[in-house]
């Protein structure tokens, strides 16, 4: 029998943009702009919070950024 994830594991899957924003050196504003320009993976709404998936700004970063130089500013 599978057992639901419980808060805290699924918390920590997730970063705030101010998170991310320390991350890489940035506002917060900056992060919000980047995601609704396309330049960084979007964000998801878990209930009220908007939240950005740990594994997905990994990954963007990890493939140097793709999206984020090319886009126009």
């Amino acid at each position: 029998m599978n057992r639901p994830q419980t808060v805290a594991n699924d918390a920590a899957r997730y970063m705030t943009a101010k998170q991310v924003g320390k991350r890489f050196a940035c506002s917060e504003r900056t992060i919000y702009r980047w995601a609704d320009t396309g330049k960084m993976p979007p964000p998801v709404k878990i209930g009220g919070a908007v939240r950005f998936k740990i594994e997905a700004i990994d990954e963007w970063e990890a493939d140097g950024f793709p999206h984020h130089r090319n886009a126009s500013r």
